[in-house]
């Protein structure tokens, strides 16, 4: 896989949008089309927002991984919060009045919407999203 942008850092929900705005100028060097990019950016975003947020409830460590291969885009979050597989979320009831509607769960709905592979593995007390776009 020939790697497109990385990062490793303690950050927290500040970070995010400086963190999406490299991997959009990484993946815009390689050429990636506009509306794959902007799909990336998103599922990225509301990972790491979820990450930051109910995973660690504020500052902690992070690994953001993107590469290219074989027609695909694959982007890889690592974290050290505590477990959480977001791959067992139900997904919301959007046919749902929006006021009826609990409030948060769109975010993983809207990366299993985006991209055509979205994994979760739990090894040596790290979390490991893996998401990838075919191109």
């Amino acid at each position: 896989m020939k790697e497109v942008y990385r990062a490793e850092l303690i950050g927290n929900e500040d970070m995010v949008t400086t963190i999406v705005a490299a991997l959009k100028d990484a993946l815009q060097e390689a050429s990636v089309a506009s509306h794959v990019s902007q799909q990336m950016q998103l599922a990225c975003e509301e990972a790491l927002t979820n990450i930051f947020l109910h995973g660690y409830g504020g500052e902690g460590w992070i690994r953001v991984m993107c590469g290219m291969h074989d027609g695909a885009i694959t982007l890889i979050l690592s974290d050290k919060a505590r477990a959480f597989d977001p791959t067992l979320v139900l997904d919301p009831d959007i046919d749902e009045k929006l006021e009826d509607r609990p409030i948060g769960g769109l975010g993983i709905h809207l990366i299993r919407e985006m991209m055509d592979d979205f994994t979760y593995q739990r090894s040596d007390d790290a979390n490991t999203i893996t998401m990838i776009k075919r191109v």
